[in-house]
């Protein structure tokens, strides 16, 4: 469990479940505004799998990590895992 904290003026928008829906995960930063250090995200896993868009998702996601790392968070959810990647579809993504 890690502490998340977020300074009482910024805004901070949860979602998740994008599943590879790239376009989706746009129009979510078109209707709320792309990430700043006054609005932060929460993102609650199930970014990959079932879309065909989840490499671009996850690159996306981490380069926000990496471009606002105390206003952007990731929560891991099932479908980061071996397993699930493996029946839903991101691990043959990475590979083609």
């Amino acid at each position: 469990m890690v502490d998340m904290e977020v300074a009482p003026d910024t805004n901070l928008t949860v979602c998740g479940d994008t599943h590879g829906q790239f376009f989706d995960l746009l129009e979510i930063f078109r209707l709320n505004g792309f990430p700043t250090d006054k609005h932060a995200y929460l993102f609650n896993g199930d970014f990959v799998d079932r879309g065909s868009w989840s490499t671009e998702i996850a690159l996306l996601l981490y380069a926000y990590k990496w471009l606002r790392p105390n206003a952007f968070f990731l929560n891991r959810g099932n479908h980061e895992t071996d397993d699930m990647n493996r029946v839903y579809g991101f691990e043959g993504e990475c590979k083609a």
